[in-house]
């Protein structure tokens, strides 16, 4: 016997959505600082390369393969 999918109207979903976001901004300003700022040093020069080797973004094609397979990055 198969289970009908469940089904939302917009607003529902647009409930949902608004629910989720006051759940992410919670969860966020609850972490401590000091995570947030030692995240932010550990990934800012792996976003500036990224930045900088795929010329902001609009040079994935060719740089998509090295990018994804950079160990140091990961």
């Amino acid at each position: 016997m198969m289970i009908a999918s469940p089904s939302w109207d917009r607003e529902q979903l647009d409930a949902a959505r608004i629910a989720a976001i006051d759940v992410f901004r919670t969860e966020r300003m609850e972490e401590p600082l000091e995570a947030y700022l030692n995240n932010f040093d550990n990934y800012q020069g792996v976003i500036e390369d990224l930045l900088e080797t795929t010329v902001d973004l609009t040079d994935l094609d060719s740089t998509a393969l090295d990018i994804l397979t950079d160990q140091k990055k990961c």
